[in-house]
């Protein structure tokens, strides 16, 4: 980590770590730390539940950073503190969930599937890892990031997480 942070520190500058306010188990905020990826003007709105172009926006190093998902190395001290767990629904974004703007744009018969998401996803930890992460396809879209969190709500275990467990290093470089 401490070869990391000096070529991110000679290639981009500062700040090193993109840090924002996460939603967590049963609704509670909480601060996510990342490596940064985005160059400073792109990098408050990183991680949303709908997708966003971020092509051209990377930093030298960005891109290979999150291909590889080592931008999220940092977040083992959200799980050391209590934030979060290895394996669960990626935690969103404060304002996401606060904030039903971009719900507002989805169909009608879509809102009250994304509410039940919002609100179900945070009746667990949130995970450094979880089913939509290793099955996330390049087109991924926020149906599929509801289903696979569904999913992962619907069949919660020991067995469960050891599988996604397993299956994460063979999923980071899809």
């Amino acid at each position: 980590m401490l070869l990391l942070i000096i070529m991110l520190l000679v290639s981009d500058g500062r700040p090193i770590f993109f840090i924002q306010k996460r939603v967590g188990l049963n609704k509670k905020p909480f601060k996510i730390y990342k490596f940064r990826t985005l160059k400073s003007e792109g990098n408050r709105r990183q991680d949303m539940p709908v997708a966003r172009d971020t092509k051209g926006h990377e930093t030298s190093l960005g891109n290979f950073l999150r291909r590889s998902h080592i931008d999220e190395i940092p977040q083992l001290v959200n799980i050391l503190r209590g934030d979060m767990s290895f394996v669960g629904p990626r935690p969103l974004p404060l304002d996401d969930v606060n904030d039903e703007n971009w719900l507002k744009n989805q169909p009608e018969e879509k809102k009250e599937t994304y509410r039940a998401w919002l609100n179900n996803r945070t009746k667990v930890m949130p995970g450094l890892t979880g089913k939509w992460q290793i099955s996330k396809k390049p087109d991924s879209d926020i149906d599929n990031w509801v289903e696979c969190d569904n999913w992962y709500l619907e069949n919660i275990s020991l067995k469960t997480d050891f599988k996604i467990l397993l299956s994460t290093p063979f999923s980071m470089f899809k």
